[in-house]
């Protein structure tokens, strides 16, 4: 009598998990951090990609061939991540990995220069969500670039 030969235990993690495997720890944080990041990339128009660049490559993460990533690398990534987001949304998120889970979470710094902030000159403020993690007001920023350049334009004198 012939035997059955036994079934292969592979669980959907594993399946999942060698199905991202090919991504870089770039695109995973992207992909993961993708709120954040598009806010912060939609606020800057045009953003430093080579800060960004070195930014990630300070915080351990890596392009698709272990290496740090490049400005041309995390401009293409950040294309490539929110591609895969829009083809997604049209039949669901693709698989994510257990390795996903453990991507640095980053959230943008907020530098204050003293030498040029008034006194009388409101800080952004910032928000604690429910991680403990300080979150950047964005919209706030915003309306205060929107008010600062109000003002340049008001105190230049026109040219006739």
């Amino acid at each position: 009598m012939p035997t059955t030969p036994p079934r292969p235990s592979i669980s959907a993690s594993m399946v999942r998990d060698a199905a991202m495997s090919r991504r870089s720890s770039l695109w995973l944080w992207m992909w993961e951090n993708f709120e954040i990041f598009d806010e912060a990339v939609k606020t800057a128009g045009r953003p430093n990609w080579k800060a960004l660049a070195e930014m990630f490559a300070g915080q351990g993460l890596t392009d698709s061939n272990g290496s740090p990533p490049s400005e041309e690398c995390a401009r293409q990534t950040w294309w490539k991540v929110r591609n895969t987001r829009k083809r997604s949304a049209k039949g669901g998120p693709p698989p994510t990995s257990e390795s996903t889970k453990t991507a640095p979470v980053m959230q943008p710094t907020i530098s204050r220069p003293t030498s040029t902030t008034r006194p009388d000159e409101e800080l952004p403020p910032e928000t604690d969500d429910n991680d403990g993690r300080r979150q950047f007001d964005f919209e706030g920023a915003q309306r205060r670039q929107r008010e600062h350049f109000e003002k340049m334009r008001q105190l230049t004198p026109k040219k006739d």
